[in-house]
């Protein structure tokens, strides 16, 4: 029970510092013109490269994150299966193991031939003839 309220206390602090660097980061971007703020950015970028790759790199990563949620919208839900007898878990590439976004939903044992057929006859195809029953008599 203590380790729960050990987390929770961390959670709440981390919380808070991470309201605090944004109000300041806030009130800094307020102070300043956007002429001035491109300016310091120029100038970090030649001081640290390394560092502000790494920052473009993972903002532009989240802000891709956040674009594809936005346009995907929320995620479908499903109650006709059980969560145990999936075969893969939340990646990106739908397979088992990774992570990312796509939800690989085939039952643990799916094979390619499982995979229903999405050929559809052509227009001179017509669908097989039936026969009439036969009255025993």
């Amino acid at each position: 029970m203590a380790k729960g309220s050990q987390e929770q206390g961390l959670a709440s602090d981390l919380a808070r510092q991470v309201a605090d660097r944004t109000h300041t980061v806030a009130g800094w971007l307020d102070d300043r013109e956007p002429g001035d703020v491109l300016d310091e950015v120029r100038s970090f970028a030649r001081q640290r490269p390394g560092a502000f790759i790494g920052i473009a790199a993972l903002a532009g990563v989240v802000v891709g994150r956040l674009g594809r949620g936005l346009k995907d919208g929320p995620p479908e839900t499903s109650t006709s299966s059980t969560p145990s007898q999936f075969a893969g878990t939340i990646g990106t590439t739908g397979t088992a193991g990774t992570t990312g976004g796509d939800v690989d939903l085939r039952p643990r044992d799916w094979t390619p031939s499982d995979e229903p057929s999405t050929r559809r006859p052509g227009p001179r195809a017509s669908p097989p003839a039936r026969r009439p029953p036969r009255v025993v008599g």
